[in-house]
């Protein structure tokens, strides 16, 4: 069917007397979007709010938050994201007080606000939500603000909320609010794989597999099928031919505007690459991230960021990088791309910045989760290689044993595999014995063999880890510079005052004064100017 008729289907279906049910309403948006995003968006506004008024008319509180819902789906699947919150507000000024609509589109507003990282506006919004719910509002209504509640939890990292997310999954299953279970089994499912529970993750995306079929929902289908990948991937990274290959999933994430689907596809397609240690396919991946970039959330968008680092620090040995600053909120979307920034800052980074990856880990992200579903690298074993950066050896191996032994639990035969390298290179770096033959039986103990069996290049991986330790000439003396003098001494380097870095690092500026001088004094310098050039020169900043 041409764009034209596309758009005219449209266009008739939407000037009926009694338009088509929202479901079929959306089908026929999405192949009008695809022929003529333009034209599409004109027609779209003139009949949303043609709706809108026809729904509050007739007093229609489920069909006004339907269409709601709906017009800010379709202007968030093109980019436009404040506008998608604005489309919600302007469905708000029709919503009575007392009705079933307001809940409704406050609850979705707040998804969109956690998507964004708004979270504290996300809160708001679901407070405002759960008092406007009427006394006797439907279970259909109680089940969607319940929902949307459990996806924000999800976003956030209120991990505490997980069995209060099942249950909710479990009434909408009761109730025959598939629709309502199925949009969270998505974060659900994305939340157990970033706390390393596996099997339980797996079960969820069966059953959203499940019902996608059942109902024929494509967009569903692919969330599903995404998941399905990511678990694979961890475990290897070549996939079966009955199961689905990442292109397809691309083409079908695209062709049912399932955005966060497709990023989550190509993620993985770069990680993919990144293993194999495939240098042109790990950059065309990077770019295919980066054409989607206009149409994607802020936290995607950074997370973008973080990839191309961990390709350039992983494939292109002696690269120095700017590594990139730690989130200042973790939430389910930023996870992949911090793993991936912290991993390329402590293999080509500077110890300034190691310290910071370093803090975040320890202060922002809760300890229960582990890695991701779309990149999924083990914590743990970024840790011990940012901790390798800093010069400590001994806590490092600590890690990598840490990370090896919960990769084993886990079934991540993958990063197992990359972990037993990475240990073997960090005791023999740590132990100061550098005799070829030494390393070689450590590194054939590791098994990289058994890396390459699952589709990965031992190589990169195995020399990140001694990349990671400064150069002989540039080792700190014993009684080196601790993690927080590291850390003040990289934001001397960018001319900060004290008590800028005191504001930022959330310390007194006298203690910052107090690093300082300790700084000065281990490098043997005198002041700012020395200590930033010496520093530079030892890979510090």
């Amino acid at each position: 069917m041409s764009g034209s008729n596309d758009v005219d289907v449209l266009r008739e279906a939407l000037e009926r007397d009694e338009p088509p049910p929202i479901g079929q309403q959306f089908r026929l948006i999405r192949a009008a979007m695809r022929s003529d995003p333009a034209a599409a968006s004109r027609l779209m506004q003139q009949a949303y709010v043609r709706g809108l008024e026809g729904a509050y008319a007739a007093g229609d509180d489920a069909g006004l938050a339907s269409l709601a819902t709906l017009g800010a789906v379709v202007l968030d699947s093109v980019g436009d994201h404040a506008g998608a919150i604005a489309r919600l507000d302007q469905a708000l000024t029709l919503a009575s007080e007392d009705g079933e609509a307001r809940p409704r589109i406050l609850a979705t507003r707040a998804i969109y606000e956690a998507v964004g990282e708004q979270l504290s506006e996300a809160r708001t919004s679901l407070v405002a939500a759960a008092d406007a719910i009427p006394a006797a509002a439907s279970m259909e209504t109680r089940l969607d603000v319940e929902m949307c509640t459990a996806m924000v939890s999800c976003v956030a990292l209120d991990l505490g909320e997980l069995p209060q997310a099942s249950s909710t999954i479990a009434d909408a299953q009761a109730e025959r609010l598939d629709s309502i279970a199925s949009a969270l089994m998505v974060y659900l499912t994305e939340t157990l794989g970033a706390i390393g529970e596996s099997s339980e993750a797996r079960a969820w995306a069966d059953a959203l597999q499940g019902y996608a079929g059942a109902v024929q929902h494509p967009a569903r289908s692919i969330d599903a099928l995404v998941a399905q990948f990511a678990l694979k991937t961890r475990r290897t990274l070549e996939l079966d031919e009955t199961e689905a290959d990442p292109q397809d999933l691309d083409g079908q994430a695209g062709r049912t505007f399932n955005n966060a689907a497709l990023w989550r596809t190509r993620v993985l397609v770069t990680y993919s690459a990144l293993m194999r240690g495939d240098r042109v396919a790990a950059r065309d991946a990077v770019a295919s991230l980066d054409s989607r970039r206009s149409v994607m959330h802020l936290a995607f968008q950074s997370a973008s960021d973080g990839f191309a680092l961990a390709v350039r620090a992983m494939l292109e040995p002696g690269v120095t990088i700017e590594s990139a600053m730690p989130p200042e909120q973790a939430t389910l979307l930023s996870i992949s791309g911090a793993l991936a920034s912290a991993e390329a800052t402590a293999i080509a980074g500077s110890q300034s910045r190691a310290a910071d990856w370093l803090t975040w880990f320890d202060r922002s992200l809760p300890a229960r989760v582990v890695t991701s579903m779309e990149w999924p690298v083990c914590r743990k074993r970024v840790e011990g290689l940012l901790l390798l950066r800093l010069g400590d050896s001994r806590e490092a191996v600590v890690r990598l044993r840490e990370a090896v032994r919960c990769c084993d639990e886990r079934g991540d035969a993958v990063q197992a595999g990359i972990g037993r390298i990475q240990l073997a290179e960090a005791l023999v770096r740590g132990s100061g014995v550098l005799h070829p033959s030494y390393r070689a039986l450590l590194i054939g103990q590791a098994d990289p063999d058994a890396l390459r069996n699952l589709g990965v290049d031992p190589i990169p991986f195995a020399y990140a880890a001694s990349r990671t330790f400064l150069r002989e000439e540039k080792q700190p003396e014993r009684g080196g510079l601790t993690p927080r003098e590291v850390q003040v001494l990289g934001r001397l380097a960018q001319g900060m005052t004290y008590d800028a870095i005191g504001k930022e690092l959330k310390i007194n500026p006298r203690t910052v004064g107090v690093h300082a001088s300790h700084c000065y004094e281990k490098l043997g310098v005198r002041n700012r100017v020395e200590a930033v050039q010496t520093a530079t020169r030892l890979g510090i900043v």
